[in-house]
């Protein structure tokens, strides 16, 4: 759990960002992924970009570290850079919700860095999810494959046999 005095010298741009501290960011309940929204919409970009750098290799090296709720948040910032850098983040994630994200992201993101990497994202997800019925009867794949921009039947393309 990240304290509110750990939070102000997370994002005070003056103090170094230390590594072994982040730790404390893992696993974010719903409050405390509000209160860490708070500080990072109040974060110069640079301590916004620093900060999420410095995550993703955290999270690279301990991999149970569990950043989500964190790049969550960056998935809406303004910044491009760092909203694609929130879907790196996300990675490991196969999630429904991120799907359905990623799909809107890839068609609708002003980025086109931002719409590349989501769409190559939510295909990821989408293979790696292949087996649920989710996946089939949601709707989720029609979309899938609008967002990468495939077209066809199902004989030429396999998306569309989700």
């Amino acid at each position: 759990m990240a304290s509110e005095k750990y939070l102000e010298e997370l994002f005070d741009p003056e103090l170094p960002i230390v590594s072994s501290k982040l730790l404390s960011l893992s696993c974010l309940s719903e409050a405390e992924a509000a209160k860490f929204r708070e500080h990072w919409e109040q974060a110069p970009l640079e301590r916004r970009m620093k900060l999420h750098e410095e995550l993703i290799t955290v999270a690279e090296d301990t991999p149970e570290a569990g950043f989500d709720a964190i790049f969550r948040v960056a998935l809406d910032d303004e910044t491009p850079e760092i909203r694609a850098n929130g879907i790196e983040g996300l990675w490991e994630c196969r999630e429904r919700w991120l799907l359905n994200r990623l799909i809107t992201m890839a068609q609708a993101d002003s980025a086109p860095p931002v719409r590349a990497s989501a769409a190559s994202t939510s295909a990821s997800i989408a293979r790696a999810n292949a087996s649920r019925s989710w996946l089939a009867s949601s709707g989720i794949s029609r979309r899938l494959v609008n967002a990468n921009g495939l077209t066809g039947t199902t004989a030429h393309n396999p998306w569309l046999a989700f």
